[in-house]
């Protein structure tokens, strides 16, 4: 015997019920990537393994998260320095000030944990 879908309601409320649902996917999505954003900054700022000379570097370091809204489908992350040697720092002495990767590889199961709490 065949599985029958039965509609409860008209195709308006299906509709209707469709886009609110996506409207709070999207407001998670967005809560979701702030949470990550201030999590990564804070912990590249506070795990940093260099001496701070002016405090330029720690700073500058930053995070931002950005939604394609032509896709909807994309997520794009950013862990980045503004201080024009950030990235002497990421790549000299073998990466022993290195904080982007580092950040990233430690922060990742904490990452997956929120972007998997969006659907729950």
């Amino acid at each position: 015997m065949a599985d029958v879908i039965q509609w409860d309601g008209i195709p308006e409320q299906l509709e209707a019920n469709t886009m609110a649902y996506l409207e709070r996917v999207d407001d998670r999505i967005g809560a979701a990537i702030n949470q990550i954003v201030t999590l990564l900054q804070s912990s590249a700022r506070t795990t940093a393994p260099w001496v701070d000379r002016s405090g330029d570097a720690r700073e500058g370091l930053g995070a931002a998260g950005l939604v394609d809204l032509a896709a909807r489908d994309i997520v794009r992350i950013y862990l980045f320095h503004t201080a024009s040697y950030g990235p002497y720092l990421e790549r000299s002495r073998g990466g022993k000030y290195a904080v982007i990767m580092p950040t990233l590889e430690r922060l990742t199961p904490s990452i997956w944990a929120i972007l998997e709490s969006i659907f729950k």
